[in-house]
This record gives structure tokens, sequence and C-alpha cells, in this order.
């Protein structure tokens, strides 16, 4: 079964319930930060689908399979590199990094399992297009299912 998720919000800069950690608006850190609130509604959902009866049942064993799309190599390469080099340079959005890379270790605990889809941005494709209007709107201050990472963060750090 297949389910897609709608969301988007702007970039947050300030701490609160959403920030993740970016300390510049960038499209670089537009797409980081779309990826720990896709992380935190997957884990939402995971959570309200376990046990229940019929198509979206979730048995507690099962591991839930995840598409990440993206057309940001950076965004991918930031969240899946085992370590950063020593001798490289800390990346402007380290922060915000090592909140995805804790929100995936925390996802593969659980059980599931994410797939890293590139798709060409700019170039037509459905849902890189539907990406890129969202994040217009978010730009524009617009947000919908805006996730409460802080919040997640702060469960994770406590378990």
């Amino acid at each position: 079964m297949i389910e897609e998720f709608d969301a988007y919000a702007p970039v947050v800069l300030d701490p609160g319930p959403t920030y993740v950690g970016c300390v510049t608006l960038s499209n670089n850190t537009a797409e980081l930060s779309a990826v720990p609130h896709a992380l935190v509604a997957v884990a939402r959902w995971r959570e309200g689908n376990r046990g229940r009866a019929g198509p979206a049942a979730l048995r507690e064993a099962e591991t839930l399979g995840v598409i990440m799309a993206y057309d940001s190599q950076y965004t991918k390469d930031q969240c899946t590199a085992k370590t950063q080099r020593s001798n490289a340079r800390a990346p402007k959005n380290a922060t915000v990094v090592a909140v995805c890379r804790r929100l995936i270790r925390a996802a593969e605990e659980m059980r599931t399992e994410l797939h890293w889809v590139k798709v060409k941005g700019h170039s037509g494709d459905e849902g890189n297009d539907a990406a890129d209007a969202r994040a217009n709107w978010a730009q524009n201050g617009g947000s919908k299912n805006e996730q409460d990472v802080h919040e997640a963060m702060t469960n994770l750090a406590d378990a």
C-alpha cells in the first residue's frame, strides 16, 4: 500500500517547536529542514497504525519502507554520510544535519527503511514539481502538517 503525505512550512531560524537547527535561508537549508519533519511524520504514522486492522495495519516486527525523493544531492549526502571527515570544514548546516542523522538512526531503530530516490529538479517530474510548488507556498509563509520536531528530539533524548 502506498500513502502520500503532504506537508510544507517555511524554514525556521529561531528556536521553537518546529526549529531543526537552520541558521541561514538557502535552497540547501530548505531541503535539509524538510527531512526531520518528514521523519517525524513517518514515526507518528507508524505509531498510529501499529496494530490496526485493515490495509493500513502494521505488525510490530514489520519493516516500513519509506521513499525519500530528492533533487538535492547535497541533502542526500549530508543525511546519509556515515561520518564527517575530521579534516573537512564543518558545514554551516551542522546542527540540522545532526538532527537529520539522529532521526534517520531512530527511524532505522524503529524498523523503518529509507529508500533515497533521485529525481531531476525542474524537469516535469510530477512529485518534484509539487514539492517546488509547496516550497513556494512555504516561502510565502504558508504551512501544512508541520511537525513538532523539538518534542520528537526530546523524546529521543529521554529514550
